[in-house]
């Protein structure tokens, strides 16, 4: 009614939006100015009165009059903007490219976007995303609707974060939730506030380690394709690797191990963390940890990761930006440097040599060397790393934010001892396939696993059965290998060439038809492939990872010897034949581990 007077008293004819303040503890509002235009918070509007606004205004435009009384409130509604900006830091603009973009709907959720995923936020634009819009009966009802659309909201943006945390965390205040909020307060709360880890922080830096740990596997697979292709293959892998990130301005060191397909094991502050990772899109994982399954967002910008783990963002920095990596594929002929030397930007530090050419490798800035990661007179493939750089002290911060804890991550109730022996057997597995398992830890697992099993029942018929499929894996990764054919081959190509020359040969291009390669080889492949979970050999980047964890196993074959041996004492010791189900599987899993080891493990063979 306030509106409509001030409109009549000034002769105004045509749309216009009216600005009120209210000062609820004089009851009492003031007018604030008016637009002659429909504002962004239109929709609220509409929500709560049922009316649409923009067809409304284009029928003023058209020389049509609005009939009827003016529309009572039939509603509450309230309005989330989600926009391109980094809330942790003073909400400056975060652009970049929509890499994943969903947006939710149901009773009462209305949505204003003009973006879609694939689309680029530009710089020096209006950041916003999308407006979100609930309604309801009252304030609670509208309240919990925006929640729920918030956490249903899906954004990542490459390079970039939004608000969306940063909504959550607000609907969750006192003073939101009893509408007391008044125009000052969110100054008050943000200068008043310490930063603190956000919930599921713990999550969000194993979920980036893992990342960091495949982006660095995926480096080394495709050198060691891109060799193979040549008729060289060569890979270049450690058991394990130490993965720095940063977070609010702490360090954390994380050691990373893969010991499946999708499976990890994560070393940090002396807790031992499994995280098995389900890939959902190249953006979107599911991650179960102790027992619990958290749906986890990531985006890799070029120096940190945005991570969402249940509806909460965080900005995880990699501390890897001092890896000095080699350009391209040499030979290391000289590292001038030392660990604990500075060195200054541009500064040589290393030299490499390709066609009797030499390259110099320079600092891309002044630090430290804190360790030297390659060995002189060794070939490094494009990417690998050759040392890494310290900032300067001068150059670090100190943090004031609490640290991040890992201990709710860690189950706490110790396993059953046939439920640790089932463990070690699959620990001891996952290193015969080429996973990360030193030679020291399975030898130390393989001497645990033997005394457990001396406590259980003598013939366990699961772990018989679990020591069996290790064998065969063996069994199957030693014949793949094999570099001499058998007077018992029955193909004639078989007779003039061994496995493991087809092996090479198919390493070409990954096809056995393009390589013309004997079904008897297309057999033992597929064979060992099962044991990673690849179904056909048709080309995908789960035969890659298997194709490529199989090379590694060949090349670490020796450590496994004392594994493999120790289970074949074990079983002269109880000599006790397996029961009649399994007796025929060992038969032959036994003939063949003779096939494959005769000759090159004779300790085996015999």
């Amino acid at each position: 009614m306030v509106a409509t007077a001030i409109v009549r008293s000034a002769g105004y004819r045509g749309a216009g939006t009216f600005r009120f303040v209210y000062q609820p503890a004089e009851n009492a509002f003031v007018f604030r100015g008016v637009t002659t235009r429909l504002q962004a918070e239109h929709t609220v509007t509409e929500a709560a009165t049922g009316l649409d606004l923009v067809k409304l205004q284009l029928l003023v435009a058209s020389g049509e009059r609005l009939v009827g009384e003016p529309p009572w409130q039939v509603a509450y509604a309230i309005e989330a903007r989600v926009k391109a900006e980094d809330s942790d830091h003073g909400f400056a603009p975060s652009p970049g490219t929509v890499e994943l973009l969903r947006l939710p709907s149901g009773p009462g959720i209305r949505i204003d976007a003009g973006i879609a995923a694939g689309e680029v936020i530009p710089r020096g634009y209006d950041p916003m995303v999308a407006k979100i819009i609930a309604s309801g009966q009252d304030r609670s009802e509208a309240l919990a609707r925006l929640r729920c659309a918030l956490r249903e909201t899906t954004i990542a943006i490459g390079g970039g974060t939004t608000t969306k945390s940063f909504l959550l965390d607000l609907l969750d205040r006192p003073e939101i939730v009893s509408g007391e909020a008044d125009t000052d307060w969110l100054d008050r709360v943000i200068a008043t506030e310490t930063q603190e880890p956000a919930r599921r922080a713990d999550i969000a830096l194993l979920s980036v380690a893992i990342d960091a740990y495949d982006a660095e596997e995926a480096l080394e697979r495709d050198a060691f394709l891109g060799s193979a292709r040549g008729g060289r293959p060569r890979a270049r892998h450690a058991v394990g690797r130490r993965v720095e990130l940063s977070y609010l301005a702490r360090t954390y060191q994380i050691q990373v191990a893969k010991v499946g397909p999708h499976l990890y094991r994560l070393e940090v502050d002396r807790l031992f963390i499994d995280v098995d990772v389900e890939c959902l899109s190249p953006f979107e994982s599911r991650l179960g940890v102790n027992g619990a399954l958290v749906h986890v967002i990531s985006v890799a910008g070029p120096d940190d990761h945005s991570v969402e783990v249940e509806g909460v963002t965080h900005r995880i920095e990699r501390d890897d930006t001092g890896v000095v990596r080699a350009p391209v594929p040499a030979v290391l002929v000289a590292v001038p440097v030392n660990a604990g030397d500075h060195v200054e930007a541009g500064a040589t530090i290393a030299m490499l040599e390709t066609m009797k050419m030499e390259t110099p490798v320079r600092a891309p800035r002044s630090g430290i060397v804190r360790e030297v990661l390659a060995i002189v007179n060794t070939q490094v493939d494009v990417g690998a790393p050759l040392l890494r750089l310290d900032r300067p002290v001068t150059e670090t911060t100190a943090s004031h934010a609490p640290a991040v804890h890992f201990e709710a991550l860690n189950s706490s109730d110790p396993p059953g001892a046939l439920t640790q022996a089932r463990q070690y057997l699959e620990t001891l597995r996952a290193m015969i396939t080429g996973y990360d398992v030193s030679a020291a830890r399975a030898l130390a697992l393989v001497a645990e696993y033997l005394t457990l099993r001396g406590e259980l029942t003598r013939d366990n018929a699961e772990l018989r059965g679990a020591e069996l499929v290790l064998l065969a894996t063996f069994a199957d990764m030693c014949e793949l290998s094999r570099n001499r054919p058998t007077a018992e081959e029955e193909d004639l190509d078989e007779r003039s060439h061994s496995p493991g020359e087809h092996f090479h040969t198919y390493l070409h291009s990954l096809d056995v038809k393009q390589e013309r390669l004997p079904a008897s080889f297309r057999a033992r492949l597929s064979r060992l492939l099962g044991h990673y979970g690849v179904a056909d050999l048709e080309p995908s980047p789960e035969l890659e990872e298997a194709v490529f964890r199989a090379f590694l196993a060949q090349q670490r074959a020796t450590d496994h010897i004392p594994v493999v041996t120790a289970l074949l004492e074990r079983w002269l010791v109880d000599g006790q034949m397996p029961a009649a189900p399994v007796r025929g599987e060992t038969g032959e899993v036994l003939d063949r581990l003779i096939v494959a080891t005769q000759r090159r493990y004779p300790a085996v063979g015999d």
